[in-house]
């Protein structure tokens, strides 16, 4: 991927690399990290959490 290259990010994924960029030097926990992004509801739903990763992870290999 070109630095130059603008990648086009869902609201949530957005969301989700705003919350990893502005806590960067902070361990975060699993559960911290879905109830920060998408809510208290949401602490458990981890697979949400690994399915927007990837995504992420294939947006920057293009």
């Amino acid at each position: 991927m070109k630095e130059s290259t603008p990648i086009k990010l869902t609201p949530t994924e957005f969301s989700l690399l705003k919350y990893l960029m502005l806590n960067r030097n902070q361990v975060l926990t699993h559960s911290k990290i879905l109830k920060e992004v998408w809510g208290v509801g949401y602490q458990h739903k981890m697979q949400y959490l690994r399915t927007y990763i990837n995504s992420l992870h294939k947006k920057n290999r293009t």
